[in-house]
């Protein structure tokens, strides 16, 4: 009986400790469970992630951060700062906590301990975006330009969605002569953000010439300046009647072209086009399609207007138009026509088509350029058929020269 109520004893203890410790694994898989939850839930709901993990130093420092950015408070005492000191209490790494109480000391005006805690913040990271935000600030207020770009790379490279903030101020500072330096040299190094930059300054600044500059000067210091942006820092520059500036732009990047004359006369130049090239029109019925050494068209029974276009900055002084069709099919009437007017809509004259359906037809026509038409649009027009097949037609060649 000895012998089994010692056996009986081991029992009763090992079952102890095996209760034991499923209770203790249960804790821990409770506290585990508790911090994946609030690891789920602290972007979308901060508070109540810090509510089930008081202890987790991210946590504590996102809550902070969000709380300051919600109500920015310069009082050490507020709730944000308790939070950002008990984050860094937690962890010493928690930059968003030191990024925080960064920013509240700027807001009271402590310059030099702002400068302590975002010092420290950029060395424990460099993905806060609001440590690098002051950084950009920072620098500017002290005039250290490649320092401030350096900063915008890095946010630039950390945050994509903040092209949204930071492309329009890098923009509008980049019609600096001394800005338009350093951001050549910040572009050319492989930045990630340098392609979708281009393209916003090509299209959304309101300083074109500017633009072109820049972009001239990126394109000689080995940056490949992708077309679509070429194409909108020449539309700009038209839009804006800069015709000198636009022209000077576009032979810098099309070299051998001439002003005095049409470009691309038998559709050979390679895509996207930019407004000074030939631009195909397909809309409303109408259709075309550059096919070299020609141009295909069609238009759809009552479709009318644009087939072809390409922008003129001729100078003043008188034009001929010469060219040749293949297989042009319209009905009597209806035949396209080449127009050439101002930018502002005053027409210049017209060149009418006439049928080529076996042999091929050539066409001339002259036009008078005055002085205050800088900017010049020549098109082809279709005008609307009444006939079921409608209208299709080919031209092999097209050429406007100046002829004194």
């Amino acid at each position: 009986m000895r012998q089994h109520g010692l056996k009986l004893g081991r029992s009763a203890t090992e079952w102890t400790i095996r209760i034991s410790l499923v209770f203790l694994a249960m804790g821990i898989g409770f506290v585990s469970v508790t911090y994946s939850l609030a690891e789920v839930v602290k972007l979308d709901n901060p508070s109540y992630a810090h509510e089930i993990a008081p202890g987790n130093a991210r946590i504590s420092a996102l809550l902070a951060q969000k709380l300051f950015a919600a109500s920015p408070e310069a009082d050490p005492q507020s709730s944000p700062a308790g939070l950002a000191r008990l984050a860094i209490s937690q962890d010493p790494t928690a930059v968003q906590a030191v990024a925080t109480l960064g920013l509240q000391a700027q807001l009271a005006g402590n310059a030099p301990i702002a400068r302590r805690f975002f010092d420290y913040a950029q060395l424990l990271s460099r993905r806060d975006i609001y440590t690098q935000l002051w950084a950009i600030e920072d620098a500017v207020r002290r005039g250290d330009v490649p320092g401030a770009l350096r900063h915008y790379d890095i946010a630039l490279r950390t945050e994509s969605q903040m092209a949204d903030v930071l492309f329009p101020i890098l923009a509008v500072s980049s019609v600096q002569p001394v800005i338009q330096a350093a951001l050549v040299n910040t572009l050319v190094r492989n930045s990630p953000w340098a392609a979708d930059f281009v393209n916003y300054l090509a299209s959304q600044n309101p300083h074109p010439r500017e633009n072109a500059v820049l972009l001239l000067k990126l394109r000689r210091a080995g940056l490949a300046v992708p077309e679509s942006a070429r194409s909108g820092a020449i539309y700009a520059l038209i839009l804006k009647d800069h015709a000198d500036e636009a022209w000077s732009y576009y032979s810098a990047t099309q070299p051998g072209v001439d002003r005095r004359r049409s470009r691309d006369p038998r559709f050979r130049l390679a895509t996207p086009p930019t407004p000074l090239d030939w631009v195909a029109i397909n809309e409303g019925g109408i259709s075309s399609s550059l096919q070299a050494p020609g141009v295909d068209f069609a238009a759809s029974t009552s479709a009318g207007g644009p087939l072809l276009r390409q922008y003129e900055l001729l100078p003043p002084g008188e034009y001929r138009l010469t060219g040749r069709t293949a297989a042009l099919d319209a009905e009597e009437g209806a035949h396209p026509y080449w127009i050439l007017m101002c930018q502002s809509g005053r027409e210049l004259g017209r060149v009418e088509l006439n049928n080529s359906t076996q042999d091929a037809s050539t066409f001339v026509g002259t036009f008078s350029v005055p002085a205050d038409c800088p900017i010049q649009m020549l098109m082809l027009i279709a005008r609307p058929s009444n006939r079921i097949s409608g209208l299709s037609g080919r031209i092999d060649y097209v050429q406007l020269n100046s002829i004194r």
